[in-house]
Order: C-alpha cells, then sequence, then structure tokens
C-alpha cells in the first residue's frame, strides 16, 4: 500500500528521512596544491569526478602537495561537490581506485548503518538535482555547506535487505552501460589511429602507389549561402534543416538525411538558401571551443530536400570527381587541417571562421577515387560499429533511468 509523504506517495513500510539520520564523520577536504603524481595518493577534485557515471576518472592523476589521515577516502564514504557549476555532484569511494585523497571543494559524509550505495543513488536522481539547484543559488557562483545537505530528504526502506537488492540492481546496469562505455572508447581510440596512419599517407593500403596531391579550400570547394535562422525561429515544415549545434553534438562524419532527428523548416524559410546535394560538406563556423571550430559532415541526401543552417558553410566540390562524398569529410577532420583551421578561428567566448578565412588551408588526399573509398569504408565501418555500441548504451541508460524512478521511489518493490 502506498502512503502520501512530504515527497509524494511512498510504501507503507517506508520512511522519509534526512541525510543527517544516515551520515556521520562530515568534513571538508583538503585545500592543497595538485602537484604530480607520486605513484601512491591520488586526489580526488570536482572535475576528477565524472558527469555521467559519477566514477573516479581523471585526466590525468595527480597528487595533492599535502593532507592529513582524514582526508583521505574510506568505505561507504560518499563526497559531494560544494561549490561551482557542478556543485551537488557526488561520488562513493570505490576501493578499486586506491588510495583517495578529497580536495576542499568536495565535503564528505559516512553512511555506517544503512546501504551507502542505495544513498547514493538518491544523490544522483533528478529530484536531487532539483533539490539542489534551489538550495545552492547564491550571490555570485552556486554553492551548498555540510548544514544544508544534511537536510536532503530522500525515501528509505526501512528493510536493509531491500536498500541492497535496489542498489544491486542499478549497480549492475550501471556496470552493463559502464563495460559499454570503456568499449566505445577502446574502439575510439583504435578508430583515431587508424584515421592518423590512413589519412596522412603514413599507412598505404596494399595496390595503391599513386601520388597523393595537395590542394587549397579555395581550388577544391565553392561555398554557398546558408541559413540563419534560430532553432526558435524555425516552424516545422519539409525542409530539413541542418543546425551547427547538432553538427557538434549528434551527428558523425556522414550524414544520411533519411534520419528522423533532422529538425525542419518550412518551404518558405527555405526560400532562396541552396539545396544540398551528395557529397556537400557542411562545416560549423562557430564553436565555444578549438575543439569544435571547423568540425565538419559530409552530406548523403537519400532525396530530401534539405539546406545548411545556423552558424554553417557550405563547401561543395568544385569537381564531381574530386572526392568520394564520405572521404571528404574524413580527411577535412583530420588533424593536419583541423590545426590549420584552429590557428585561423578568431573570437573570445566563441571561436568562429568564414570561408575567406580558411580559403588558404592545403588539403592533402589521394589522387585515386578508388584510394579514397577504401580508406573511407574503412573509417565507415568503425564508424558504424561505434554508433551500434552508442545506440545501445543509450538504451541501457534510458531502462536505468526507468529503473531508478520506480525503484528509489518503490513504485517497484524487490524484496
Amino acid at each position: 500500500m502506498m502512503v502520501q509523504t512530504e515527497i509524494g506517495l511512498l510504501p507503507e513500510d517506508w520512511e522519509v528521512v534526512q541525510i543527517s539520520e544516515v551520515g556521520s564523520n562530515y568534513s571538508y577536504g583538503v585545500g592543497a596544491e595538485a602537484v604530480m603524481y607520486d605513484g601512491k595518493n591520488k586526489y580526488l577534485r570536482i572535475t576528477d569526478i565524472d558527469d555521467n557515471s559519477h566514477r573516479y576518472s581523471p585526466a590525468p592523476i595527480v597528487s595533492p602537495s599535502f593532507f592529513a589521515e582524514n582526508h583521505i577516502l574510506r568505505e561507504n564514504e560518499i563526497v559531494v561537490a560544494r561549490t561551482g557549476a557542478s556543485v551537488g555532484k557526488s561520488y562513493i569511494y570505490d576501493p578499486q581506485d586506491g588510495k583517495l585523497i578529497y580536495a576542499g571543494f568536495l565535503m564528505k559524509f559516512k553512511v555506517s548503518d544503512e546501504n551507502s550505495k542505495y544513498v547514493f543513488y538518491h544523490l544522483t536522481t533528478k529530484r536531487y538535482n532539483t533539490w539542489v539547484t534551489m538550495n545552492s543559488v547564491r550571490s555570485g557562483q552556486p554553492g551548498l555547506n555540510l548544514v544544508q545537505l544534511k537536510e536532503f530528504q530522500f525515501p528509505l526502506p526501512k528493510d536493509k535487505s531491500e536498500q541492497q537488492n535496489i542498489a544491486s540492481a542499478l549497480s549492475s546496469i550501471d556496470k552493463l552501460i559502464d563495460d559499454l562505455r570503456r568499449t566505445i572508447q577502446k574502439k575510439q581510440r583504435i578508430r583515431e589511429g587508424a584515421m592518423e596512419e590512413l589519412l596522412s599517407g603514413k599507412k598505404r593500403l596494399p595496390g595503391f602507389t599513386e601520388d597523393w596531391v595537395e590542394n587549397t579550400f579555395d581550388e577544391l570547394f565553392k561555398p554557398y549561402s546558408t541559413a540563419s535562422y534560430s532553432r526558435e525561429e524555425m516552424i516545422e515544415g519539409n525542409v530539413l534543416c541542418i543546425h551547427y549545434g547538432d553538427i557538434h553534438t549528434k551527428y558523425g562524419s556522414v550524414v544520411y538525411l533519411d534520419s528522423d532527428e533532422i529538425q525542419t523548416i518550412t518551404k518558405e524559410q527555405a526560400g532562396r538558401y541552396t539545396r544540398l546535394k551528395d557529397g556537400d560538406i557542411i562545416m560549423a563556423d562557430a564553436s565555444e571551443d578549438y575543439e569544435g571550430i571547423g568540425k565538419c559532415i559530409a552530406v548523403i541526401t537519400c532525396g530530401k530536400e534539405a539546406i545548411a543552417g545556423l552558424h554553417t558553410i557550405l563547401l561543395r566540390p568544385k569537381a564531381n570527381d574530386l572526392f568520394d562524398h564520405r572521404f571528404t569529410s574524413y580527411i577535412l577532420s583530420h588533424r593536419s587541417t583541423k590545426k590549420q583551421i584552429e590557428y585561423l578561428s578568431e573570437g573570445t567566448k566563441v571561436n568562429s571562421i568564414s570561408f575567406n578565412k580558411i580559403k588558404a588551408v592545403t588539403v592533402t588526399y589521394p589522387s585515386s577515387l578508388k584510394e579514397q573509398r577504401t580508406i573511407a569504408d574503412i573509417l565507415t565501418s568503425m564508424d558504424d560499429e561505434i554508433s551500434v555500441l552508442q545506440i545501445e548504451k543509450a538504451k541501457y541508460e534510458q531502462i536505468r533511468s526507468g529503473m531508478m524512478e520506480e525503484l528509489l521511489t518503490g513504485k517497484k518493490r524487490l524484496k
């Protein structure tokens, strides 16, 4: 039977508790400088906690310049970020992470009598994030302190075996998602290595001996006009419109326009803008970081009517037989090209480029279309494999979200 509580409907044999009722050993971290890793003592800072998995994910591993015994994390201890853009972000100590010393912008508490993993999961929910937002607003940057953290309320099964069962179920799907994430990262590293070898000419594929050639953007491509509609201005219609934000976050190197994820506009809005053709390149002309500037996609239209949208540069090869449709995006994404574009980007918060700025950028590529196609086949196969894994990971993340909502509120019982 479900009963109404101050935080919503809960099973009648559950209770509402505060962190203060389950925690102990509250303290703040050490305000030490990060130094080169000494091989033993690892420094845990806010940035070392992965935003999605909440695992220890340092880049690179560092040590604190000093610390005390009470700054070393132990089993069943949870740390929470107390300031900055990631305020509220949490991590539960995993002995497999080794000896961890937590930093000054983190606060810690220990869960002794209840299931610590169960408590931790409540510090990753949407309800918790909303609570953090409401309680961390101050003048200047947001922040939380231990007094506030102790007041956070959450539902708790009185039966500790139920707490354990819930934590185990969520841990199992977390492990599945984490294994997929590691596999994706491994395959992405392999792909990056293959791109470097194949697109630089360092490794020639068997049977290809033709020379590679070098040309400028101005010699290779003709730029065309693109639309400037913000997402708010785009009215749903029958013409696809590629927004620069999606180039940064959604698409791989090659985009097939039969996808139902592409935003649309009306024919009236599309108006005079150039319709896309197979093999066109759409390049993002703005980004908040150097890595994103000049990111590009090759377009396969699949017979769809489409235009390039806000903050993009539309590039069309000047000759039909210059490039394999897929290869163009790969070669323009190679670091030798990207470094030239990054150097030419301008701006403060947002880096930007224009065709006039990048028209002197040089591209070195195989003169043989057959070699281009073979390279593209290899890289496309790798991309497809990574894409399948990413879709699978997204599916399990969605399942996990549903499990969190059902299990942590007692809507679904595990006894």
